[in-house]
């Protein structure tokens, strides 16, 4: 019998399968009662028909099973947490839906709405964990369609965002206060970060090995997942193992942290602390020394910005910050790129 649920009806089905099992079945979503009456003679018809096994179950409820199923393949760490952030979303939008009622246009609304509060590559990434189920009921013959084929990802919108760095005198006051202060592993990891232009989650896997005092380097093959239990992986991309040069002030800063802390981890930074709890450290001081906030990543951006701003060519500046082609690092730094282009233009138009 329908029962109404705020503003709209709800259809409600009880039966018995042949083997005895006592089930219900619940859909909302209907404008009247009378819609869900009509539901409600058409899905006991189907019941009687012997419709009543995998096929007609809720798509939140069919995710679960798969995702059960799914996590117990020994993934890592981080991919484990992706797939349980999807499913929360499922949950939320999918509510009362039925596997064999998913259609095309259900996921593009989904991918649609989604993509509007976020990247274009997040939505991506949801949309591929949110297909990898519904593959596998399209080849168990479960539905007769796959739903998630050729759904289309809108893109970006190119909104001229300010870069999240900071200006050269607020990073030479943060270098200064690090050197000035007592040295602890959430300080010398932004000391490290500002002068190399490191990711936190590659900061955090050194080890003293990567470090070579001779020739003045640091070699980079590993990331530190974000969430406990953490995970020592290797880069997802080739260009992110690489070796970069160091200053001599950083090999200085690197002697007194051995000296301070002469018993530590392997992974002489710490292993305990998520990476939320460095850029709390870092807001912290960043208002101790009157700067503007910026997150962790920021001290990245400002490696970078400050490379680029001193002439530095970009494309030693892409291969030091790991990224996978130089076209990356024109489009992230685009503004500093093409205040440089000005400049160099009007230098070239002064010579004539």
């Amino acid at each position: 019998m329908p029962r109404k649920r705020g503003k709209i009806w709800q259809a409600r089905i009880n039966y018995t399968t042949p083997s005895g099992e006592h089930r219900q079945e619940d859909k909302s979503g209907f404008k009247t009662k009378s819609a869900a009456v009509a539901y409600e003679a058409q899905r006991r018809t189907e019941i009687i028909e012997g419709k009543i096994d995998n096929d007609h179950i809720l798509f939140t409820d069919y995710y679960d099973k798969w995702l059960e199923t799914h996590l117990n393949q020994n993934l890592k760490t981080q991919t484990i947490s992706n797939h349980l952030s999807t499913q929360k979303i499922i949950k939320d939008y999918f509510q009362n839906i039925y596997l064999d009622e998913l259609t095309r246009k259900d996921i593009q609304n989904f991918v649609n709405t989604f993509s509007k509060d976020h990247k274009a590559s997040t939505t991506k990434q949801t949309l591929i964990r949110l297909s990898m189920p519904l593959k596998e009921a399209f080849n168990d013959g479960l539905i007769k369609k796959n739903p998630t084929s050729d759904i289309k990802i809108p893109k970006d919108l190119e909104v001229n965002q300010p870069l999240n760095y900071l200006e050269t005198d607020d990073m030479n006051n943060l270098l200064a206060f690090i050197e000035e202060n007592d040295i602890t592993p959430q300080t010398f990891s932004i000391y490290i970060a500002l002068l190399s232009g490191m990711r936190l989650g590659e900061i955090l896997a050194l080890t003293y090995d990567d470090i070579d005092t001779v020739n003045k380097s640091i070699s980079i093959t590993k990331n530190k997942t974000n969430q406990y239990p953490f995970e020592y992986v290797t880069p997802k991309t080739q260009s992110s193992i690489r070796t970069i040069s160091m200053p001599d002030k950083f090999f200085i800063q690197l002697d007194r942290y051995r000296e301070q802390y002469p018993y530590t981890d392997l992974h002489f930074l710490g292993d305990n602390h998520e990476q939320n709890y460095y850029t709390r450290v870092l807001k912290l001081i960043l208002k101790e020394i009157n700067a503007k906030p910026i997150t962790f990543h920021g001290l990245r951006h400002t490696h970078a910005s400050y490379l680029i701003n001193n002439g530095i060519d970009v494309a030693y500046v892409s291969d030091r910050l790991g990224h996978s082609n130089v076209g990356i690092t024109q489009k992230t730094y685009f503004h500093l790129l093409d205040d440089k282009r000005k400049s160099e233009q009007e230098k070239a138009l002064d010579l004539f």
